[in-house]
């Protein structure tokens, strides 16, 4: 069952303000408009049809405000990484989680499980990597005397690479207390690497800050720039099974604060316009997803002879992680936006997941068949799959009226067990003083009585 809760009406209601004889209609029937509401345990597919969601199972919450990096390793348990008390939590595969390993640093800014059982794992600030055994005694692995570590890789020769910031340098580390010196591998002219990825032919990828590079390190252990991107960073790097590099791009750097503070963004309409009754009215059309103009993020596709497409790109919405399909058609991308998780595919078609009740997605990764997402504010760790929740809600935008109306009938759209519901007032938020929830009788429509 899918339950719609209304503020005010539906799609579409006629409001008749008490100085006008004529009706106005509400049409919440456009994705962009459906977005703008709540969606517990529903998905939103590209047309904007609301579906059910996969089901969320809640694995384990740290306790701690912010989760930045995870690893797991071949035996199915969950290693995250925290801020700001630099902790370190195992998840079991059983479902079990407890504290793993204390640092001294305030972030796990990047933690990667080796092949055979041990944790690498660096933090920031005072960069240090640090290799934690099977009962979580961790040992300094290398020491870079660089301000911060933001990313590790394993090579396939065994080997670890390590991108730091302020100076933008790359490590190669191959064993436990190896000088900087003789570890360095490349040292860029950018100020920080905060991503990389490697593939199974051991090219190393790096995504950078400030100017939005990502970088291919061949054999000869030179770079070729596969990207100049006009957003800052490169937050995050996925490497899918046929060779195809997603990037994740932001505008303003994880990284370091802006030198100068960044104008205020315009707030999005959180409400849907009434109408006189009329024909249906197309949505209007959206600007290329390749114009970055003001765009907070964009997820870049390169394919594996160099060719690049922007998938997804935004204005509002602020992407933190990144995961690769393994069929190699897409992504899904987890945000800052009410704890969404999209899935954008090659051709740029775009399904809300789910949305949780964290205010960012900090991680996605998998294991076998399932999924899992890491978030902050709170960190906790949930896993969801291909089995769908039993029931779920969407709540709209609230519509507003603006004088006083006597609310007629709404109709909808539907199959399956649907139950409509609305409730009014007359405050601009929903509060105390609103009516409580009422049902529209009826399979298709019927009066509202809120």
């Amino acid at each position: 069952m899918i339950k719609f809760l209304f503020a005010i009406a539906l799609a579409a209601v006629c409001a008749v303000p008490a100085h006008s004889s004529d009706p106005s209609i509400w049409s919440v029937n456009s994705r962009s408009d459906v977005l703008k509401g709540d969606a517990r345990s529903v998905s939103v597919d590209d047309a904007g049809v609301i579906r059910i969601a996969p089901r969320i199972s809640d694995l384990y919450k740290t306790e701690q405000p912010y989760i930045w990096s995870s690893t797991f390793d071949s035996a199915g348990n969950v290693y995250l990484g925290t801020g700001s008390d630099g902790r370190i939590y195992k998840v079991t595969a059983g479902g079990s989680g407890a504290l793993f390993a204390d640092l001294t640093e305030l972030n796990v800014t990047a933690i990667v499980a080796a092949r055979s059982g041990e944790i690498f794992a660096a933090t920031s600030p005072d960069g240090k990597v640090y290799k934690i055994d099977a009962a979580g005694k961790p040992s300094v692995y290398f020491e870079p005397g660089e301000k911060y570590i933001w990313s590790l890789a394993l090579m396939s020769d065994g080997s670890l690479a390590v991108g730091t910031g302020e100076s933008g340098k790359i490590y190669r580390v191959k064993t436990a207390n190896a000088a900087a010196a003789a570890s360095l591998f490349y040292d860029t002219s950018e100020t920080h690497i905060i991503s990389l990825g490697a593939d199974a032919q051991g090219n190393l990828y790096a995504g950078t800050d400030s100017n939005g590079l990502v970088l291919r390190f061949g054999a000869d252990g030179k770079p070729f720039a596969l990207l100049d991107s006009p957003l800052r960073e490169i937050h995050q790097l996925a490497v899918a099974p046929d060779g195809t590099i997603y990037a994740l791009a932001i505008s303003e750097s994880a990284a370091a604060p802006a030198s100068t503070p960044s104008p205020a963004a315009s707030p999005e309409n959180k409400t849907v316009s009434a109408a006189k009754p009329g024909p249906a009215t197309p949505e209007p059309p959206q600007k290329s997803r390749y114009d970055l103009t003001g765009a907070r993020s964009a997820v870049y596709r390169i394919a594996s002879d160099g060719g690049t497409s922007v998938i997804w790109s935004s204005t509002s919405v602020t992407g933190f992680s990144v995961y690769a399909h393994k069929t190699g058609d897409g992504v899904l991308l987890g945000t800052s936006d009410k704890g969404r998780i999209y899935s954008v595919t090659n051709d740029a078609r775009e399904t809300l997941v789910l949305q949780s009740d964290a205010s960012q997605i900090s991680t996605i990764f998998s294991f076998g068949q399932d999924l899992y997402a890491t978030t902050s504010n709170q960190g906790r760790l949930f896993k969801f799959g291909s089995d769908r929740a039993a029931e779920g809600i969407y709540e709209s935008a609230v519509l507003d009226a603006k004088s006083t109306s006597g609310w007629g009938r709404a109709w909808w759209r539907s199959t399956g067990g649907v139950e409509i519901q609305t409730r009014s007032g007359n405050t601009q938020e929903p509060d105390e003083t609103w009516s409580q929830w009422t049902n529209v009788a009826g399979s298709v429509g019927g009066p509202v009585e809120s």
